[in-house]
């Protein structure tokens, strides 16, 4: 106790002023016993929250900055540690979803080639098992969708087959995009000849290639009749084909077998000639007589009796001759 009063009061020091502010304080400064550089640290030590005493203590500043820099090293290299094994955990995850992404992909290549999409199987990852649902989910409403429409299209092929008029539809390249079985009834044509050709490779028939030829250079609808093949005869038509592309160039040839047509047109001229030649002779006699009664020339009872029996022979004819000819018809 006798050595205590000789002992320095260390309370103005600035790491004791800074513990009683703050709780702790640190200041460096030369010591004036050594006379070398310290690094000073004190506390505060409280009973009941009242100061009752300090911690202090000093270290030297090299010894200081060498453990300091220990320990920035230290902390320096477990970065390192955290960052490097941080990154090596991303690259395999990402690995890791890209093999499973690819996986996914594979699967939607693959159901691509097929006419109806397949379920895909379950993913391990959660997100891409929550996609691959989502798609299945989808694939069945088109699946459900094309089935609609391939029957749709099945229905309305039938009713096309059933036309009694042949029709085909070309692109701007003139290759037939489609066409019913009349179609190569009529112009009895080879349902192979027509794939993959242009139409004047397919038709047969010089006149029809031409009006083709005329009416992709005006853009005028064509409609005819000719004579075909042999004793067939046949009425096309060529309009252009209206599309939602607006391709310039396409056109649709509608063809109808006419040959009955023409027959009955044949019977017909023949009979209305017949017919005419048949009743010219009687109707000239009867206008003969009726005309000479008229004029007075036949002045006797007798005369005039013998023309009028004429006429009455006459129109019995005329009448012989409907009978045979129309009501036979």
């Amino acid at each position: 106790m006798e050595g205590l009063a000789r002992v320095e009061n260390h309370l103005r020091r600035q790491e004791v002023q800074l513990a009683l502010r703050t709780g702790s304080g640190i200041a460096t400064r030369i010591s004036a016993t050594i006379h070398k550089k310290l690094i000073y640290y004190c506390e505060t030590l409280k009973m009941n929250g009242r100061v009752v005493g300090f911690l202090r203590f000093a270290l030297f500043r090299p010894e200081f900055n060498q453990k300091m820099s220990a320990v920035l090293g230290m902390i320096l290299r477990l970065n390192l540690i955290l960052f490097f094994t941080a990154l090596v955990g991303v690259l395999i995850y990402v690995s890791w979803i890209n093999y499973h992404i690819k996986k996914l992909r594979l699967h939607l290549l693959e159901q691509k080639k097929t006419e109806y999409r397949q379920g895909l199987p379950r993913q391990d990852f959660e997100e891409l098992d929550r996609l691959a649902s989502e798609v299945n989910i989808m694939a069945e409403k088109l699946n459900a969708l094309l089935q609609e429409l391939k029957q749709e299209k099945l229905q309305l092929l039938n009713i096309f087959n059933t036309l009694g008029e042949g029709v085909a539809a070309f692109d701007a390249r003139g290759l037939a995009i489609v066409f019913n079985r009349s179609f190569f009834r009529i112009l009895q044509l080879e349902e192979s000849r027509i794939q993959n050709q242009p139409y004047y490779d397919v038709l047969r028939f010089p006149p029809l290639i031409q009006d083709i030829e005329n009416f992709l250079s005006s853009g005028q609808t064509v409609k005819t009749r000719s004579k075909y093949f042999r004793d067939t005869y046949i009425e096309y038509e060529i309009l252009p084909l209206k599309s939602a592309e607006k391709q310039p160039g396409c056109f649709v040839l509608v063809v109808r077998d006419v040959t009955h047509l023409e027959r009955l047109e044949t019977i017909r001229t023949d009979f209305v000639a017949n017919v005419t030649h048949e009743f010219k002779t009687p109707l000239t006699s009867i206008r003969g007589y009726a005309e000479t009664l008229q004029s007075g020339l036949a002045k006797t009872p007798e005369l005039q009796e013998k023309f009028l029996s004429k006429i009455l022979n006459q129109t019995l004819r005329l009448e012989n001759l409907v009978r045979s000819r129309w009501l036979r018809k």
